[in-house]
């Protein structure tokens, strides 16, 4: 059975449709889930959502997910609710949820979108990056150029731990991961690593992109391809994390949590050379 609601977006009024949670296990963990979905049969929307938004934390499944989110649209809490219908589809693949939740998130303001990229994404599996790139040696001959139009030659960089991210404006992927980049950034200030975040576009672009956001990270250009050792083959955003010996002690290709604590804490592990 599918709830037809009128939502209030930019730009009017628009009819959607949220679809059947048929399918899905709806079976209780806590007396307390169950209290919340009776309370969102009853379209008692406001006393239900504390309810289920603590059976997802005890809980995470496909079900309290949808519950949640239903809940959640039905208040008017447009964008978590979004996030949440993406987060019950991953677990349990609904392909009418998932047209509901794509829908919703192209009627989302833009601070809304980027708010539910961020949301999904996971912090890098450090232990699996590292054992899969065997630390080979990196490249220190190129250079490239910030957006002042200072030159960087990357053998400057010898001997300090380095983290190097290839990036671009036009790049969903990169362009959702770059708050956490930026937050990153100013958690590590005092640490002595090198933060280089290299486009190969051009300045006018970057430089644009860069201002609207207010980023704050380092931002550095590069005409033509970087050395084989960086390799972006396998697509944008490509991550590489350099110790001061030399090695690519990390690399990541796709989108991911850069202000989670794990990164944090890996990172102070490479500046002070401790085992991996």
């Amino acid at each position: 059975m599918k709830k037809i609601l009128n939502l209030i977006i930019a730009g009017g009024i628009a009819a959607v449709f949220i679809p059947s949670n048929r399918g899905l296990s709806q079976t209780a963990s806590t007396d307390s889930y169950a209290e919340g979905v009776s309370l969102l049969k009853a379209k008692q929307y406001t006393a239900a959502l504390p309810l289920l938004e603590a059976a997802v934390e005890k809980n995470p499944n496909a079900a309290s997910y949808y519950n949640l989110g239903y809940c959640q649209v039905s208040l008017g809490k447009l964008k978590e609710a979004d996030l949440n219908f993406y987060r019950s589809d991953k677990l349990h693949s609904n392909p009418d949820l998932a047209r509901y939740a794509d829908n919703l998130f192209d009627h989302l303001p833009a601070d809304g979108r980027q708010w539910v990229l961020e949301g999904w994404l996971d912090p890098p599996d450090f232990s699996a990056a590292v054992s899969a790139v065997s630390e080979p040696q990196a490249d220190y001959k190129w250079k490239c150029k910030s957006l002042a139009g200072q030159k960087l030659d990357f053998a400057q960089l010898k001997g300090k731990t380095v983290f190097l991210n290839f990036w671009a404006t036009w790049c969903g992927p990169c362009v959702a991961e770059m708050p956490g980049l930026d937050r990153l950034c100013q958690k590590m200030k005092d640490e002595p690593i090198a933060f280089l975040f290299v486009s190969r576009e051009d300045h006018k672009t970057v430089k644009k992109f860069i201002d609207e956001k207010k980023f704050s990270m380092p931002v550095y250009l590069l005409n033509g391809e970087p050395p084989d050792a960086f390799s972006l083959n396998q697509g944008i955003p490509s991550t590489f994390v350099i110790s001061a010996k030399g090695q690519v002690v990390f690399k990541s290709v796709g989108s991911v949590k850069w202000d989670d604590p794990k990164c944090v804490e890996f990172l102070k592990k490479v500046v002070k050379q401790e085992a991996l």
